[in-house]
């Protein structure tokens, strides 16, 4: 009885305390060929499966961390994230190239649903505007 009850209010907290998270529609691109941020080299591929390998980058440092990297693209921007892990820890399960869900948080996170709906928390490394005026190439050439 001291059983179930202890675990009904143990669902009940953690319900309370989820977050009601504001999901939008976007895309995870490859990290080594998108058109918003440079190529990612990845540093360390031993312990990755090959679809992971497509997309991820990681550094093992003493701790035995590996920090997988992803491009999330949404309709007015594009992010790179960052997501730590144990080295022993699967990678998630995010593949390139196809739909996500995602959310922002404080303009500092960005939450991914996975394949298993899972939410994965990332780090904003970089921010991409797309209406981000570009310069011209042809605006610096001298008067003819």
């Amino acid at each position: 009885m001291k059983t179930r009850a202890a675990l009904l209010i143990a669902i009940l907290a953690t319900s309370a305390w989820a977050k009601d998270r504001i999901w939008q529609d976007g895309s995870l691109l490859d990290t080594r060929s998108n058109k918003y941020f440079r190529s990612i080299e990845t540093s360390s591929d031993a312990d990755r499966a090959q679809s992971s390998r497509m997309f991820t980058d990681a550094q093992t440092v003493v701790t035995n961390t590996i920090y997988d990297r992803y491009v999330v693209e949404s309709a007015d921007a594009a992010y790179l994230v960052e997501r730590g892990r144990f080295k022993s820890a699967k990678p998630s399960l995010l593949r390139p190239n196809l739909s996500i869900k995602f959310a922002i948080e404080k303009k500092k996170k960005i939450w991914l649903l996975d394949e298993e709906g899972r939410e994965l928390e990332t780090t904003i490394l970089e921010r991409f505007a797309k209406d981000a005026a570009r310069p011209s190439v042809t605006a610096s050439l001298p008067a003819r």
